[in-house]
């Protein structure tokens, strides 16, 4: 059940852009034509992990920014690939943080239906 009103029928589906989480991007899309949610579709995103590099990044792959900023390009990419330019219902992207299972968890709080 819904915790805050802007959560009524919203399903949270979690891309990748594999073509696996583009299939549950379209059915997540068409189950919320028949219930009239909306979609949010999630993106995690981790700092990289360099083996042997002893805890030392290359230059700017520390910026927080640039790393949500392509999850969230690659985010809105998975969409259009998925369901095109003008998608039925309402279709929002995210980016966020942390390991996929984890994030997701946390952005589907609240949310009618989490589709993986």
């Amino acid at each position: 059940m819904a915790d805050r009103p802007e959560d009524k029928g919203r399903i949270v589906v979690g891309v990748d852009g594999s073509e696996p989480s583009r299939r549950a991007l379209r059915w997540a899309v068409r189950q919320a034509e028949l219930t009239g949610g909306a979609v949010v579709a999630v993106i995690a995103w981790e700092y990289p992990t360099y083996h042997g590099a002893r805890g030392w990044f290359p230059p700017g792959i520390t910026d927080e920014a640039a790393l949500e900023g392509r999850a969230r390009q690659e985010a809105d990419r998975a969409v259009r690939q998925a369901v095109g330019e003008r998608p039925p219902v309402e279709v929002r992207t995210e980016a966020r943080h942390g390991t996929p299972a984890g994030a997701l968890v946390e952005a589907a709080r609240g949310a009618d239906l989490l589709v993986v």
